[in-house]
């Protein structure tokens, strides 16, 4: 099962670091790229993808430091399990000393370059060029591509994963002051309407056709990862129990995307269905 969840992971990630600037030849998603759920979730598959991982040294040691919150990186890092494999590089350290100045230890191909920022699925990037690297830009990517609505939304459902629920608030105070957004008190709880999400949407498109949250996504695969190089090798039933017992141990980081995983059952269904699952993760 897994071995064909990596090589599913391993393609996307040529996609998304593709899109990004990365020397390949992916096509690049239609979806919206998260950079920081990339840097961190890139070491899973490294190992079995040595070229990808040089590039994506080389990006983030040359290209990354104008692009990248390193204070959300930290904060996404924390939702990935412990990494068994220490041959490949820790991407996200790497990218922190980028940004602080020192200068890589690394070899680098120096064949990067720096985003077209014209493809829908760099939507941050384009956010961020406008607004700064900052909660502020992510945020506006997420109010431009929400559904529409009418009632309006809570602070929970519009919060962009890595950023604290006071500073998306303190942003959300001030586009309603700014009449951007309708602050809704009800029961003393706050919700928010769009107002003028138009032209927000007219300044920072072309839009992705989807905006998936990938923190989760990339976290709960990157679990089912580490668990397949752990215990793959053992007898299917065995396997199955033990990354039911992972996945259970994850129920709410996945119904945070709505993505309830299937755990109950005989092992051989287990597995089944949890191929069908995962690999739903990586096609949203």
């Amino acid at each position: 099962m897994s071995d064909q969840l990596q090589q599913q992971a391993i393609e996307l990630a040529w996609r998304h670091w593709t899109a990004l600037g990365v020397a390949g030849v992916a096509p690049r998603p239609e979806h919206a790229i998260d950079l920081e759920a990339l840097i961190a979730f890139t070491p899973f598959i490294a190992a079995a993808e040595p070229r990808l991982e040089r590039e994506c040294l080389d990006w983030c040691v040359r290209i990354g430091p104008n692009n990248v919150s390193i204070s959300r990186l930290r904060q996404i890092v924390r939702l990935m399990p412990a990494r068994g494999d220490a041959t490949s590089h820790d991407l996200p350290s790497v990218m922190m000393e980028a940004a602080s100045g020192r200068p890589s230890r690394a070899k680098l191909s120096t064949k990067s370059r720096k985003p077209r920022l014209d493809h829908p699925s760099l939507i941050q990037l384009r956010s961020r060029r406008i607004f700064g690297v900052s909660a502020r830009a992510d945020l506006a990517v997420a109010l431009a591509t929400r559904a529409r609505d009418s009632e309006g939304a809570r602070i929970s459902a519009i919060l962009p994963v890595g950023y604290t629920k006071r500073t998306v608030a303190l942003i959300l105070n001030d586009l309603a002051d700014a009449g951007v957004l309708e602050e809704l008190v009800v029961n003393q709880a706050a919700s928010y309407r769009s107002l003028k999400v138009a032209p927000l949407r007219a300044l920072l498109a072309p839009l992705p056709k989807k905006a998936p949250s990938w923190p989760e996504r990339f976290a709960l695969v990157a679990a089912i990862l580490e668990s397949w190089r752990r215990s793959g090798a053992r007898a299917p039933s065995t396997y199955a129990i033990e990354l039911a017992k992972v996945l259970d141990g994850l129920r709410p980081l996945a119904a945070r995307i709505g993505m309830k995983p299937p755990i109950v059952g005989r092992p051989q269904a287990i597995l089944a269905e949890l191929a069908r699952w995962s690999s739903a993760l990586l096609d949203p």
